[in-house]
């Protein structure tokens, strides 16, 4: 027969099972509580590639969030240099605001005072990095946040990694003329742009020009940028082929210059005809320009 207990100061009864029921159901409602309890201030990092190419940037968001029932004060967020990739300078930016670098590097490095975070409230931290030109496959673009507050010890999402991917080099070749017509014995000035527009670096690059029989060389007027390139037994440089070296990838393009005279001998309406062509150890065919005619 179950046993039944009186509550002081009332008739009515209550057995037993009852009772310890009710501290069950007491014991779990306090474990409930506790695990409801605030996770802090916290801090998330999310790149905005899965992967990145040699000479890429990548950008790094960082979402600060304040779990507190309280104003959080004092909230320091620091960010780690990427390893493989070299931090772009000004790219730190808190709610999109530029925040000053300090001696050439992100502010997040020392730590950033983001200052007093309200229960619920949050802030975005940006900061970015260009993967290394030497960095290749098997390696990661890799750093870590972490954030504190007075009310609140550290926390870290942990190492944030983007894998490098190999990259691929492609050459862009174009050339142009400073006339549409000349008649015998004008000079023309020929420019040439190359660039690397490709994803990885492309290694040995040089340009060559062989001007057409209609063409005659006008000597030392080739020049790689502003310099004069020395001629070879009295020719352009470009005839047998310049060198540029390696061409970083997504770079700026090299301007390549020089110039010649129309040929006394060429006839009325007749037509000249240029292209030069691009070479590099990357690649065991060569690239054309667009032909230009004047």
């Amino acid at each position: 027969m179950e046993q039944k207990a009186r509550r002081p100061g009332r008739g009515r009864a209550v057995t037993l099972s009852t009772l310890l029921a009710a501290i069950v159901v007491g014991l779990l409602g306090g474990v409930r509580e506790a695990g409801a309890q605030s996770p802090g201030v916290t801090v998330s990092m999310r790149p905005d590639k899965t992967r990145a190419f040699p000479g890429e940037i990548v950008v790094f968001t960082m979402q600060v969030r304040n779990g507190l029932a309280a104003t959080a004060t004092n909230v320091l967020l620091t960010g780690t240099p990427a390893q493989n990739g070299d931090y772009v300078r000004g790219s730190t930016l808190i709610n999109g605001n530029p925040v000053a670098d300090v001696d050439g590097g992100s502010p997040l490095y020392r730590g950033l005072n983001l200052g007093s975070l309200g229960s619920g409230g949050s802030a975005q931290v940006v900061y970015c990095f260009r993967v290394s030109e030497t960095a290749g496959p098997g390696l990661s673009l890799m750093l870590r946040a972490a954030v504190k507050s007075d009310q609140s010890p550290p926390h870290s999402p942990g190492l944030t990694m983007v894998p490098v991917a190999a990259g691929q080099p492609k050459i862009e070749l174009l050339k142009a003329v400073d006339m549409a017509a000349a008649e015998p014995g004008r000079v023309l000035t020929y420019r040439i742009s190359v660039r690397n527009a490709g994803t990885g670096i492309a290694r040995g690059v040089s340009i060559r020009d062989r001007l057409p029989a209609s063409l005659e060389y006008v000597p030392g007027t080739t020049k790689l940028f502003n310099q004069t390139v020395p001629d070879v037994e009295g020719r352009s440089a470009l005839e047998g082929g310049l060198r540029l070296g390696d061409l970083p990838a997504n770079g700026s393009p090299v301007m390549v210059e020089l110039r010649a005279r129309v040929q006394s001998t060429i006839g009325a309406g007749s037509a000249i005809v240029n292209t030069a062509r691009a070479s590099s150890f990357d690649s065991p065919l060569d690239t054309l320009s667009n032909s230009v005619t004047t």
